[in-house]
């Protein structure tokens, strides 16, 4: 029996493969006529030959025209709308398939030079004189030349009906056996299939025995399968509901709200910010924690407990649900018992979610009363760890005992009635539980129809010390670099674009945004760049890979390049830091996270050893000058001038020295306005700035010379060291850098 299927199996591969041959066979021979087709629709050939036609019909009423002229029953101008027709129509003949079809025959190339030259010799009295001053003598001269035209262009008329016909008697004889093989082919074809539906048949057969046996355990797995998918279904369209919907428009509003708090607005204005802030930024980690919930579910979701202030972070979330519950006529009351401990060792952001998440239950499901939250440690939970307790209680519409029973369970709510008219996923509650069993602790609920609800969280949490607090380098104002950095910014998103973009230039950087990876790439092989921002997840080319392509062909391939995404999850950030990007920034991005990760990247430009360096570098170069340069040059050939600059120019930084201390002003002001002019036409703004000022102190009698000259040979080596470090020129092509 197995022998006998695997004959029957490989009967049916073999007839597969010849279909498959039958099928390729039929598809080239459908090609080939429709290219056929084709070929005959661009050809054109009624309009082909019409136009060969009309080409001889015109050159007839031409002649006609000039013998009516000749005889004085025409008017001159007429003459000259009769040739301009005839013109055209030579024009019309001149272009693509009407030239191609006579290019090479024997008639063409009699009758082409005879047409143009009439038509040279026509010009000269229609072009110039426009027929107007024509006389009669050459009048009978043109007449002449188109009636010896006449015959050649019969010619041409004859020979292009000639070629088509014969094209398309070609062509019909092609389709002619094209259509015959096709019909042998699908005679065969119909044969093979034939076959084929012998041995399914056979096989069904075969299976239809054996189903019988599996029906019971086939049964069993399609009820399993139907529940597995339709539970996946609805996870799968949820999360990515909850992704796309709420992450892009989430992030431009946490940019925009960070952009608005830094335009000086009133103290009331600003405090309407920051709530708003705050509950934009709470809605994100809820989003992400959404996303999360496979993990939830299978308890593979990581905690990270930090030390916070936990009375503060009680006091926040009062604040931050007390507009909610104003705007709905309720009283909000916070009670914190004195043993509540301030500093306590947990995951803020898990916590501040959980109980949020119960704060803005308890106010949706309120009407009419307040809502109150008490804190208060329980007991001793372990050694070291005390329990605290936190109870929300409302006087809302309240729950039956059903809907007690499936309260925590995923997608569920209090009934049909309670989520057409307060709405709700129903995965809040369900999630704060999974929480707050991760922490170690759990929630209770008290309620009934009518008389409010009680939740009541309990966590153990280990008391600490306060934190130290850590003095950190200077910076400058906003939490930026001490010197602008040229930034480039790849993000597919235009609302993320545009943040980026007037955070980054309200913090004095230079900013260059761009769509995708590959017009990043263009950008960064003409311009050079200190720091990309880089989205993992654009169309046709991710970050990933236009990072690896930046390495290889950025002006600059040593640049900090940093991922900028949505997918803040740890094994994202991971695989990121593999591919060899430097760093890792989570959407939206803040002032505060950027500036802490410049202080990773750029940690020596705000170093107080490095201060003077960092001061100069933005005077050094003048981009948007340079950045003009090299479009207009070609990048190669500027980096040649500055090559030949440093290579040319050492030994007059020496003589200006030596000048400036003897005390020869002339010396030194000539030299002086060189080097001044090419520094200043290579945008080398500091030292043509310095040149400058020593020219006119060499002006003045009573200057002194030698403290202007020492500073211009300082910022020559740091000007040259500014184009090393940009990439506009080689370490090899730099002579060593002066000591003095």
């Amino acid at each position: 029996m197995p022998h006998r299927n695997h004959l029957t199996w490989r009967g049916l591969i073999l007839i597969g493969a010849t279909l498959a041959c039958v099928f390729a066979g039929v598809v080239y021979i459908q090609l080939r006529q429709s290219e056929m087709l084709n070929t005959a629709v661009r050809y054109e050939d009624d309009n082909i030959v019409w136009a060969y036609f009309q080409l001889e019909t015109e050159a007839m009423r031409l002649q006609t025209s000039i013998e009516h002229v000749l005889n004085h029953e025409q008017d001159r101008t007429e003459l000259q709308e009769r040739y301009d027709i005839f013109v055209s129509r030579v024009g019309v003949i001149d272009h693509g398939l009407y030239s191609s079809l006579l290019d090479g025959t024997q008639e063409y190339l009699q009758a082409r030079p005879k047409l143009d030259a009439f038509i040279r010799k026509a010009d000269a009295y229609f072009g110039r004189q426009g027929g107007a001053g024509l006389d009669l003598d050459g009048l009978r001269r043109l007449d002449a030349e188109l009636e010896v035209l006449s015959g050649p262009l019969r010619d041409l008329s004859l020979v292009a009906n000639q070629r088509v016909a014969e094209q398309v008697d070609a062509r019909n004889k092609s389709m002619q056996q094209h259509i015959l093989v096709s019909n042998w082919l699908m005679v065969f074809e119909w044969a093979l299939i034939l076959g084929f539906a012998v041995i399914v048949v056979r096989q069904l057969r075969q299976l239809e025995r054996r189903r019988h046996e599996l029906e019971g355990l086939t049964d069993s797995l399609e009820q399993a399968r139907v529940q597995a998918e339709a539970g996946s279904m609805a996870k799968s369209m949820f999360l990515a509901n909850m992704s796309h919907e709420i992450r892009t428009p989430l992030n431009g509003v946490l940019g925009m709200l960070s952009l608005l708090g830094d335009c000086s607005p009133t103290p009331v204005q600003a405090d309407y910010i920051k709530t708003a802030e705050e509950s934009a930024r709470h809605l994100m980690a809820l989003l992400n924690d959404v996303l999360d919930a496979s993990k939830l579910e299978s308890g593979k979701l990581d905690l990270a407990p930090t030390v916070c202030n936990l009375r503060q972070l009680l006091q926040q979330c009062e604040s931050l649900m007390r507009g909610q519950a104003v705007a709905k006529g309720l009283a909000m009351r916070m009670a914190l018992d004195l043993n509540v401990p301030e500093w306590v060792l947990c995951d803020a952001t898990r916590l501040r979610q959980i109980l949020l998440n119960l704060l803005s239950n308890a106010i949706k499901f309120t009407e009419i009363g307040a809502v109150t939250i008490q804190a208060e440690v329980a007991d001793t939970a372990a050694e070291g760890c005390t329990t605290l307790r936190l109870t929300i209680r409302d006087t809302g519409i309240g729950m039956d005992d059903a809907t007690l029973a499936r309260l925590f369970k995923r997608f569920s709510q209090g009934d049909g009635s309670a989520m057409r008219q307060y709405g709700g996923s129903g995965l809040g509650l369900e999630i704060s539980q999974s929480l707050a069993q991760l922490m170690g602790g759990g929630i209770t609920v008290h309620s009934a129809l009518g008389a409010g609800s009680v939740f009541v969280l309990s966590l153990p949490l280990q008391p600490m010390q306060p934190p130290e607090v850590c003095s950190l380098p200077e910076k400058a104002a906003d939490g930026a670099l001490m010197r602008p950095l040229r930034v480039l910014v790849v993000d597919d998103n235009p609302i993320n674009r545009k943040y980026m973009h007037a955070m980054l230039q309200k913090l004095g950087h230079l900013v260059t945004v761009t769509k995708d990876g590959a017009e990043a790439l263009d950008i960064a092989t003409r311009q050079p760049f200190e720091l990309v921002l880089m989205d993992l997840h654009m169309p046709a080319m991710d970050g990933i890979e236009a990072s690896r392509r930046l390495r290889e062909r950025a002006m600059t391939p040593g640049m900090k390049i940093v991922a900028l995404t949505a997918d803040a999850f740890p094994e994202t950030r991971q695989r990121v830091l593999n591919c060899g990007l430097d760093d890792f920034l989570a959407k939206p991005l803040h002032v505060e996270e950027f500036s802490a990760m410049l202080e990773r990247q750029f940690g020596g430009a705000v170093a107080p050893a490095a201060e003077g360096r960092a001061a100069q570098a933005p005077a050094m170069l003048d981009v948007l000058m340079i950045e003009k340069m090299v479009e207009m040059l070609t990048l190669d050939k500027y980096r040649e001038l500055v090559t030949q600059f440093f290579a040319g120019k050492g030994e007059l930084i020496d003589e200006v020295q030596s000048a400036a201390r003897a005390g020869q002003r002339d010396q030194v002001r000539r030299r002086a306005h060189n080097l001044k002019g090419a520094a200043l036409t290579l945008g080398f703004s500091a030292l043509g700035g310095a040149c400058s000022g020593l020219e006119q102190q060499a002006l003045s009698a009573d200057a002194e010379l030698e403290e202007e000259a020492e500073q211009a040979a300082t910022l020559f080596n740091a000007t040259r060291r500014a184009c090393v470090e940009s990439g506009y020129l080689a370490d090899l092509d730099a002579p060593a850098l002066r000591s003095d």
